[in-house]
């Protein structure tokens, strides 16, 4: 791919990014326009650095993966975490790997007066989960996404990751997730129970009727078991 010329076409017509005018951008636009453009970043990075090898190199990729964007430098971290998730803290800070998110700094420095800050997306839509491509092979497929369809096109990412990713065991009160879920938790809700509620939504047939079932017969979803799946992060090749 790198070396195919519609390939540096489009690497020429993300240029026009640096004199793109974020003010005027409605919350459906900014965040359609962020998942397009941390997707088709990631996507480039690929092609340009090749895929990150180990935990570490993860870390540096998404943060050396950069576009310049009205004037201001984003890295694949600041579009997530900086405008898609309203300037929250990294899944890798340390405090919240600790469990302590709400003691985590966010991703643009408020005391700095970072002008990224002033344009990021005000509550957290958790769907954007089903729609952000990391180009490994349990990420979701890569999907264009516009202000109209973008609801619409959430839930359908949503329904369709969910189907693949989770699986409810009633007999042995178990709900199996993609790590996803616990790298994002806070975004999924404040607890188990609303996050297991909130994730039914997206659940089809027999897997829906029962998860409802085991969220009814419990006041607290201490009683059902959540597990979380190995996170496979080679290099999905449909990408």
């Amino acid at each position: 791919m790198k070396d195919d010329p519609l390939f540096a076409r489009y690497v020429n017509a993300t240029a026009e990014l640096q004199a793109l005018d974020l003010a005027p951008l409605t919350t459906p636009e900014l965040t359609a326009l962020f998942i397009n453009t941390y997707n088709a970043l990631i996507v480039h990075a690929l092609v340009v650095l090749g895929s990150p090898q180990g935990t570490l190199g993860r870390l540096e990729f998404f943060g050396a993966a950069k576009y310049i964007i009205g004037g201001q430098v984003y890295s694949a971290d600041d579009m997530e975490n900086g405008v898609l998730r309203g300037n929250a803290a990294p899944a890798s800070s340390l405090w919240v790997l600790l469990g302590f998110p709400q003691l985590a700094k966010g991703q643009f420095s408020k005391r700095a007066n970072d002008p990224r800050a002033r344009k990021v997306v005000p509550k957290v839509d958790a769907r954007i989960h089903f729609a952000l491509v990391c180009g490994a092979k349990s990420c979701p497929p890569i999907k264009m996404y516009t202000p109209d369809n973008l609801d619409e096109g959430l839930q359908a990412a949503g329904e369709a990751f969910c189907a693949s990713e989770v699986v409810v065991s009633r007999a042995i009160n178990t709900v199996t997730l993609s790590k996803i879920f616990k790298w994002y938790a806070p975004d999924f809700g404040r607890t188990d129970t609303e996050r297991l509620t909130w994730l039914a939504q997206f659940l089809q047939g027999q897997q829906r009727q029962d998860l409802d079932a085991m969220l009814a017969s419990s006041n607290s979803s201490g009683s059902i078991k959540i597990k979380h799946k190995d996170y496979d992060w080679s290099l999905n090749g449909s990408e």
